[in-house]
């Protein structure tokens, strides 16, 4: 969960954008992390994304069948979570 979240506000801030006045007096609106940096920070998110999803479905997949690694695996989800 926290890499899930470091990933959503690292791509928010990819998608920062400012206004700026050119030379001139003409403004013009910029987005410098737009691009294959953006890209990037949503494939991360994403991929953080499907680690959690990943994560929960195998601990659900445990506690459906009262497995012993139960305990263990309960445990790795709350220190990921964490």
């Amino acid at each position: 969960m926290a890499d899930q979240l470091v990933a959503e506000e690292i791509h928010e801030l990819t998608m920062t954008c400012v206004n700026v006045e050119l030379p001139g007096g003409e403004k013009e609106k910029i987005c410098p992390a737009l691009g294959p940096t953006e890209e990037r920070a949503r494939y991360g998110m994403e991929a953080a994304n499907q680690t959690q999803v990943a994560a929960q479905a195998q601990l659900d997949a445990l506690l459906a069948g009262a497995n012993p690694e139960v305990g263990v695996v309960e445990a790795g989800v709350q220190i990921a979570a964490a």
